[in-house]
């Protein structure tokens, strides 16, 4: 009876340790991390995006999100590395470069105007643009002009597609974060602009602007007193206090305003306008 028990318990072990030997290993199941099977998330547009840093193949991308991506040399000699998203008429992106002392990314702001022609600029923290890109990409170029608006230089661009791993952009801004203040400057004497949100609300909004042409072109002014207006999600619709029928339109996003003119013909300074991008600089 002793021998049996021993046998049993004996046949046991081994029948245990047979199974584990047959049972494969987590890491030989899932294979190596790749692109391809990288850990994700399906967002609620059905798009999927990597949780890795939220980065995904610019093929999966473009499917879902237009985004852009080229890669050159402005004159021949500056490496540059540019992607951007499209948000209807807006674009936000990145521009590198890599051989600057600071490779870090600078924050791309732009839009679309007739005939697919592209205008970005770059922005600083402080809402200075400190380069203006325009031009009209092509399937597999992008030729557009790089100005510098500190020295008044204009450069050429030479890009084509770029196709790596790219960052998906949010947009979306939520109106508890829109209160502060937002700038932009063509360098220190060309065509500037000051955007104040005083208060807002799910309905209302406050705000004051000032813009100026800089000393390029006389230094003349539009401004909008302090005013309110209807705020439906994140557009503004503001009347002109002298003229009822001028209308300006602000469209606030997480990083910046984006604002428009409607019958405003004559309202402001020669050549003055309050139109234009606006970079969030305080909260």
């Amino acid at each position: 009876m002793r021998l049996n028990k021993f046998v049993f318990l004996n046949l046991t072990i081994l029948l245990l340790l047979g199974c584990a030997e047959k049972k494969p290993s987590p890491t030989q199941e899932s294979g190596p991390t790749t692109p391809e099977n990288m850990p994700s998330k399906v967002e609620s547009d059905g798009s999927i995006v990597s949780v890795n840093n939220n980065l995904t193949s610019i093929a999966e991308q473009t499917r879902n999100k237009d985004i852009s991506c080229w890669v050159g040399m402005i004159d021949s000699k500056i490496p540059v590395r540019l992607c951007y998203q499209r948000f209807e008429e807006v674009l936000v992106g990145e521009i590198w470069y890599p051989n600057s002392k600071d490779p870090s990314s600078i924050p791309i702001i732009g839009e679309i105007t007739n005939e697919n022609y592209v205008e970005l600029r770059e922005f600083n923290n402080k809402g200075m643009i400190t380069g203006h890109i325009a031009g009209i990409p092509l399937e597999k170029e992008f030729n557009p002009e790089w100005f510098n608006p500190a020295n008044q230089r204009m450069r050429m661009m030479k890009l084509t597609p770029l196709d790596t791993f790219v960052q998906i952009y949010t947009i979306d801004a939520e109106v508890k974060s829109l209160k502060g203040t937002y700038h932009y400057a063509f360098g220190p004497k060309g065509y500037s602009g000051d955007l104040e949100v005083l208060n807002a609300a799910e309905s209302k909004v406050e705000v004051r602007m000032l813009s100026t042409t800089g000393d390029l072109a006389g230094y003349n002014i539009a401004e909008l007193p302090q005013a309110s207006g209807k705020l439906n999600k994140n557009i503004a619709k503001i009347k002109y206090p002298y003229n009822e029928a001028c209308e300006i339109t602000i469209y606030f996003f997480k990083q910046f305003a984006r604002v428009k003119e409607d019958n405003c013909n004559g309202e402001f300074g020669h050549n003055a306008t309050l139109q234009g991008i606006y970079f969030k600089t305080t909260k």
